[in-house]
């Protein structure tokens, strides 16, 4: 039985929670490895996700590069979609463990690949998307992470401070591109904030003193601040044109 806290998993004849159309369950017993303790998308969502990605040129850039590699970024990652207000996380699917406020599970699977884990709040609109495309990002990164810089290469869970950085220039440009034009008030102000936030990331390209001042400010999340320290004279910029340069 996946979850024997829930209720729902004593009834056989429920189908991924009464949701197929939000998650998975191939097996019918669980959805892949992972998805027996978290609920995950199933590929159709996966597909849809991957096109509003591609509708914006960083998220198209992405796709291409990882496309020139023969990586088909979407089959080797499990989303999981976690009940309440989280942010999210992305780690190799291998590590088997996660520990969040609200949250533990453990897993274990014979197989590589990518997890991301994110919160149902806000599901399916722009800004859920572009959260998920951060954490994509991050696995993205992770594929390619031979073609960076070797200071820039991690081993270990949290993303380093050049990664988190990219990441997030990720994101702002793909919400902002996705709104653009829109008439919604909450949006109309996001834009406002993530344009000025894009702004500030994209000015700490190569100066590593101040990337270091901007993630060490307590208004911003702790995860940055105990992020392993990568941060080099120079290396912000490399990075960066590693990263987003064409494909080759």
């Amino acid at each position: 039985m996946p979850r024997p806290d829930d209720p729902q998993s004593f009834n056989r004849y429920s189908y991924v929670l009464n949701n197929p159309l939000r998650y998975t369950d191939p097996s019918g017993h669980q959805a892949d490895e992972v998805c027996g303790v978290l609920q995950c998308l199933n590929d159709d969502a996966k597909a849809q996700l991957q096109r509003r990605l591609e509708s914006t040129r960083l998220g198209r850039a992405m796709f291409d590069k990882l496309r020139a590699k023969d990586i088909d970024l979407m089959k080797q990652v499990t989303i999981a979609v976690l009940p309440g207000p989280h942010r999210g996380i992305s780690l190799p699917l291998a590590a088997g463990h996660v520990a969040m406020p609200g949250l533990e599970a453990h897993w274990r699977t014979p197989r590589g690949g990518h997890l991301i884990m994110v919160g149902a709040e806000g599901f399916g609109t722009n800004d859920w998307v572009a959260l998920v495309g951060h954490e994509l990002f991050h696995a993205f990164q992770r594929e390619v992470a031979h073609e960076l810089p070797h200071n820039a290469h991690r081993a270990y869970e949290f993303t380093t401070k050049q990664f988190e950085r990219e990441a997030l220039i990720f994101e702002y440009s793909v919400f902002l591109e996705l709104t653009r034009g829109t008439s919604d008030p909450e949006e109309r102000e996001l834009r406002r904030q993530r344009e000025a936030a894009l702004s500030s990331l994209e000015s700490l390209t190569a100066d590593a003193n101040t990337a270091r001042r901007w993630f060490a400010d307590p208004d911003r999340p702790a995860v940055y601040r105990f992020a392993r320290d990568d941060l080099r004279d120079n290396g912000l910029a490399a990075v960066h044109d590693a990263l987003f340069r064409p494909p080759r």
